[in-house]
C-alpha cells in the first residue's frame, strides 16, 4: 500500500473521530443546558406558588379581621334590639350584607390553601361566623361569640406560623 492511502484513510478516520466528539459534547452540553433550563423553570414556579400562598394567607387575615368585626357589630344590634325591647328587633342589613360577603370571600380563599389543615381552622371559624349571623339572642350571641373569637385566635395564629415558616 502506498503512502497516499494511509494518509487519506487517516484522514477520514481523523474527521469521523473529530466529528462524533463535536457531536458528543454538543449532546451533553445540550442536556446539561436543557436540565439547568428545568431547574430554573421549577425555582421560577415554586417561588410563584409560594407568592400566590403567601397572598392567600395574608388575605385571609384581612378577611378574618373584617368578619370579626362585622359580627361584632351584628351582636351590639342585638343587645341594642333587647334594649328597646317595646320595638321588633332589626338588624343592620349592611353588616349583614358584609358579613355574608366576607364569608363567600373567605370560601374562596380557603380553598386555594394548600395546606389542608390550616384551611380546616379557617373553614371552622367560617362556619361559626355563618352560625353567629343567624342568631337574634343576647345571651346565645355572648356564647357563640367567646367561640368565634376563640376560632379566630387558632386560626388566625395558624396563618401567622404558616406565613413565618414558609414565606
Amino acid at each position: 500500500m502506498n503512502s497516499e492511502l494511509y494518509g487519506f484513510i487517516g484522514t477520514l478516520v481523523g474527521t469521523i473521530v473529530g466529528a462524533s466528539s463535536s457531536i458528543f459534547a454538543t449532546l451533553i452540553t445540550n442536556k446539561g443546558n436543557s436540565r439547568n433550563q428545568r431547574r430554573i423553570e421549577n425555582f421560577k414556579n415554586n417561588l410563584i406558588v409560594k407568592e400566590l400562598q403567601r397572598e392567600n394567607c395574608m388575605q385571609a387575615q384581612e378577611t378574618m379581621l373584617n368578619l370579626l368585626r362585622f359580627t361584632s357589630l351584628h351582636l351590639l344590634d342585638i343587645i341594642n334590639a333587647e334594649k328597646n325591647s317595646n320595638s321588633p328587633v332589626s338588624f343592620d342589613e349592611k353588616v349583614n350584607e358584609k358579613c355574608s360577603e366576607n364569608i363567600r370571600k373567605l370560601n374562596l380563599i380557603t380553598q386555594r390553601f394548600s395546606n389542608r389543615k390550616l384551611a380546616d381552622q379557617i373553614i371552622e371559624f367560617r362556619s361559626l361566623c355563618s352560625e353567629f349571623i343567624m342568631i337574634d339572642d343576647k345571651t346565645q350571641g355572648f356564647n357563640l361569640m367567646s367561640e368565634v373569637k376563640n376560632k379566630y385566635e387558632i386560626a388566625f395564629d395558624k396563618i401567622g406560623e404558616e406565613l413565618r415558616k414558609n414565606y
